[in-house]
């Protein structure tokens, strides 16, 4: 016998209306005490209060002028005597309908709850005069049918809500940049889709980013994949699975157009290119390399190497974030380019980078000076730990910071950034307890700077 997983009780953690929630727990008790005319009464009336609160939410937080203007109607219909029950309930079905609520298939389901409420509700008699009663598994199939037709469906999954998401992150975007970008949509959008809606959302996004090279993506990909990887933490383990089952279509068409980087050039825009837009999201979401396919990692690598910040986003193509260290370090002559500071900083600040990577920032602030970008003066040293090393050098370990001490030199004891240096490293080995014996090293810090 097929098993059902359909289990009510977990199903009922994901309807998004608390109200509706409460009701269903009523609908839910009769059902389990074998109360299965009431629960077909009470289940078939549940059905458009839930509607009412999608269209309300529809009207009021989305401005939908429809709803809007439904709900006027329904309201001013609901005071008028005359006004049958039946004619609300008609009102109810063909906007829910029209807005694209429910499929036909749905409409039908629908339907036939309605026929089974009226034997429930009304005194309609077997042969022997008892009233008509159905059957569990009736029931059972009823409730799941409009769980999966109404209650778990989201409001703002109608309306071609996808394509009123894109037109209101890109007014956002044009008023505001990202400041408070993932705010503003983790408030108003991702905290109200259901799984259903996450999972759509995906991959039309993963479509914009990825692969379509177009003025008017290319203008918005940041925001696109930005919203992308919000989206996907919301419900990683999901949406992960679901992105494994469709792999398929996550390797389809990514786009490999020409990248052309000028020398020496750290003002790294990484939303300039799908494919960079991809790294960028990959370091975000490291399980996304289990998704990738391996002609995809290849080509990813090849655009990886073409510049150190590329390199630096490329974590998910390598086994550890260890090996991905080293072949930063064992290309960063070659490749001739500086860190983008800001890119740096966002890593950081979204906790895409662990202390592993510390190592190479000590490397890059000791081994640079020979690139033809680096002049080898103090401007550098002082934007290097400025911008890079001050940012990352709170979460050093012990080994770490000897491995900083041991390769200072007096270019840095004399660059203008050296007081705030010695006094950020002497604070640290005090509040992290780290046993550092100075006279140790080639240049003792405590010795200059005062």
């Amino acid at each position: 016998m097929k098993v059902d997983k359909f289990i009510f009780e977990d199903e009922l953690e994901n309807v998004k209306n608390k109200r509706t929630q409460e009701y269903l727990k009523e609908v839910l008790s009769t059902y389990y005490n074998h109360e299965y005319r009431s629960c077909i009464v009470i289940l078939y009336a549940v059905t458009f209060t839930d509607f009412l609160d999608k269209f309300n939410t529809l009207a009021e937080l989305y401005d939908d002028s429809e709803s809007q203007d439904f709900l006027v109607q329904y309201k001013d219909k609901r005071k008028n005597d005359s006004t049958l029950y039946s004619a609300l309930e008609k009102d109810i079905k063909e906007f829910a309908k029209k807005k694209g609520m429910l499929s036909d298939v749905e409409l039908k389901q629908w339907e036939r709850l309605k026929e089974y409420r009226d034997y429930c509700a009304h005194p309609v008699v077997g042969s022997e005069f008892e009233l008509i009663s159905p059957s569990s598994e009736q029931v059972r199939a009823h409730i799941r049918n409009m769980f999966e037709a109404i209650f778990l469906k989201d409001a703002i999954i109608t309306k071609k809500i996808f394509e009123e998401f894109l037109s209101n992150i890109k007014s956002f975007y044009d008023r505001n940049g990202v400041e408070n970008f993932e705010e503003y949509i983790e408030v108003r959008y991702i905290s109200r889709l259901n799984p259903k809606a996450k999972r759509d959302f995906v991959k039309n996004l993963w479509k914009l980013a990825f692969y379509i090279d177009e003025d008017e993506e290319n203008k918005y990909r940041l925001i696109y994949y930005r919203a992308l990887i919000q989206i996907i933490k919301s419900d990683k383990e999901e949406i992960l699975d679901f992105m494994r089952e469709q792999a398929a279509f996550f390797n389809g068409h990514i786009r490999y157009e020409q990248i052309i980087v000028e020398k020496a050039d750290k003002d790294i825009k990484v939303y300039d290119y799908c494919a960079v837009s991809l790294l960028f999201t990959m370091f975000s979401i490291p399980e996304l390399g289990e998704i990738i396919s391996e002609d995809n990692k290849i080509q990813l690598g090849q655009v990886a190497h073409k510049n150190v910040n590329y390199l630096l986003l490329a974590r998910a193509l390598y086994d550890s974030e260890e090996e991905h260290v080293q072949d930063i370090i064992n290309n960063l002559h070659d490749l001739n380019f500086c860190f983008a500071n800001g890119l740096l900083l966002l890593l950081w600040k979204n906790r895409v980078m662990s202390s592993n990577y510390n190592d190479l920032i000590v490397y890059y602030f000791f081994n640079c000076m020979g690139s033809s970008r680096f002049n080898p003066d103090y401007d550098y040293i002082n934007w290097t730990y400025t911008g890079i090393v001050s940012k990352a050098l709170p979460t050093f370990s012990e080994g770490q910071l000897c491995n900083l001490l041991r390769q200072i030199t007096y270019n840095y004891i004399n660059a203008n950034i050296f007081p705030d240096m010695k006094k950020q490293i002497l604070n640290l080995v005090t509040e992290k307890g780290y046993n550092i014996d100075y006279s140790e090293y080639d240049i003792d810090i405590t010795e200059y700077g005062d």
